[in-house]
């Protein structure tokens, strides 16, 4: 049977459904599950803020264990999603979805199954054979496509996760998938004549270009042509989110800085009217 967007749509709602905490699910009364047996190469579900977190243990870190996000709904892999076999059918695991968690998470996590050693031993040389950043296999993803919905919920699952790490690296759907403002801008550019690489020129060579202020952040751009987000000092040792549009991309205490990505051909105001890039207190 062909497979349409109504099949695509139908699976978005089985995923939503799945990751629910359920009145009878093990996590639903709020008690502990002290997980055991194997540790690396598991997979487990971690109960958070009423939705249930899967994830597979790859290896020991310093402040507990690195995982990564994975899902059985192997449908919406892409090409840089690694492939590995479970009990029931094969998961999908996101490496660039990865955070750590602690001995205590891990412990009332509940444990689903283990990969043998050949699978695990597989898995890494995967994760070995990826390119350091991730590739541009979404952009031709409308933002509000069920698969990209589903990796948007994936990366929500897993942000006060992946925030308390040391990567500075924000993950921002408007600049991961189709985001249709983004080209409305580049077909300003061309309507006024002006080529997206004379656009990206004149603007490297103009050094007031090269920050822009908010009252709650500066955007900058660094010398290898990185945007930077700088959140203002009146932040600093303060919990905070900070949203791009709709969505948070980061909760906890703010880092000095973040990168936000490479250098859009466009002016620094134009970027932050774009994003709408905020940051508030909790």
């Amino acid at each position: 049977m062909k497979k349409t967007i109504d099949y695509k749509e139908a699976l978005l709602e089985l995923y939503l459904d799945s990751i629910e905490v359920e009145k009878d699910d093990i996590f639903a009364d709020g008690s502990h599950y002290e997980s055991q047996g194997q540790v690396l190469g598991s997979f487990r579900e971690l109960e958070h803020q009423g939705k249930i977190v899967l994830y597979l243990i790859a290896a020991k870190a310093e402040a507990g264990y690195l995982c990564y996000k994975a899902s059985m709904f192997e449908d919406f892999a892409v090409p840089t999603d690694i492939i590995v076999p479970g009990l029931d059918g094969n998961y999908l695991v996101d490496p660039f979805n990865k955070f750590t968690l602690t001995e205590e998470e891990l412990a009332s996590s509940m444990m689903l199954f283990s990969l043998d050693l050949l699978d695990f031993m597989d898995f890494e040389d995967a994760l070995e054979a990826l390119p350091a950043q991730p590739e541009d296999v979404f952009q031709d993803l409308s933002l509000d496509s069920p698969a990209a919905r589903f990796r948007i919920q994936e990366y929500e699952l897993s942000l006060e996760f992946r925030s308390r790490t040391a990567s500075p690296q924000l993950w921002i759907p408007q600049l991961v998938f189709d985001f249709p403002l983004l080209k409305e801008k580049q077909y300003s550019f061309a309507a006024e004549e002006q080529d997206l690489l004379q656009a990206f020129k004149m603007l490297k060579q103009d050094k007031y270009a090269k920050k822009f202020y908010t009252p709650t952040h500066t955007l900058a751009v660094t010398e290898k042509g990185m945007l930077v987000l700088i959140p203002d000092k009146q932040f600093h040792n303060k919990v905070c989110n900070i949203y791009c549009g709709a969505f948070k991309v980061f909760t906890g205490l703010p880092k000095k800085e973040f990168y936000v990505g490479k250098r859009m051909p466009y002016p620094l105001a134009e970027i932050q009217e774009i994003l709408n890039i905020r940051i508030e207190p909790i």
